[in-house]
């Protein structure tokens, strides 16, 4: 399997469009690999991928970043990877906090992949939504006070704007990180 192949898959599954015990109709192994031991190696990674969908989502979103990984060596100006990368950290940050484990490690390494795919294309309104996501955890559910929270804050609702301002489609989508938003920011300005 060529690793575009292999990426378009996992951005299949990024998007929800592969749900756990279905498969994606792939060619046979054997019309994928002929004799390139990488496409072997991937043809098998992408195969144990999609056994695992029904295992710890932890696991799942850390084999997703490494795969992310290895696509950013082949293509680093792919705005979209660093953007999906991003969502996986974030998602396994998320995990991590659900559990009681600290996420903050995560949480910048997804900021710094969406700032990536910003600079890469500054009208990805999408990217400009996620960047928003873990400043809003930050400063709505996460330990941040003070000046620290307002500033999350700030971050969070400069990028939802943009956002909306390049789709206005996701405009109900980010009404209520939005508000939280603001309602947090009215209560640090109370403190």
């Amino acid at each position: 399997m060529t690793p575009p192949q292999r990426y378009e898959i996992l951005e299949e599954l990024g998007r929800g469009e592969i749900r756990p015990g279905s498969r994606p109709s792939l060619p046979p192994r054997e019309e994928l690999v002929r004799g390139d031991p990488q496409a072997r190696r991937l043809a098998g990674q992408i195969e144990q991928d999609l056994r695992g969908l029904g295992r710890d989502p932890a696991s799942l979103l850390e084999a997703a970043i490494a795969d992310y990984a290895e696509a950013l060596k082949l293509n680093p100006a792919a705005d979209k990877i660093w953007m999906h990368r991003g969502i996986a950290r974030l998602s396994l940050g998320i995990h991590q906090s659900q559990q009681g484990r600290n996420a903050d490690a995560l949480y910048d390494a997804a900021l710094d992949d969406f700032s990536r795919a910003l600079r890469l294309n500054p009208t990805n309104a999408q990217a400009w939504q996620y960047q928003g996501h873990p400043h809003h955890g930050c400063a709505v559910y996460g330990k941040a006070g003070g000046e620290s929270a307002a500033g999350h804050c700030r971050a969070a609702l400069d990028a939802y704007e943009q956002a909306g301002r390049l789709n206005p489609a996701l405009a109900d989508a980010l009404r209520q990180p939005m508000a939280s938003c603001r309602r947090r920011l009215e209560s640090l300005q109370r403190e």
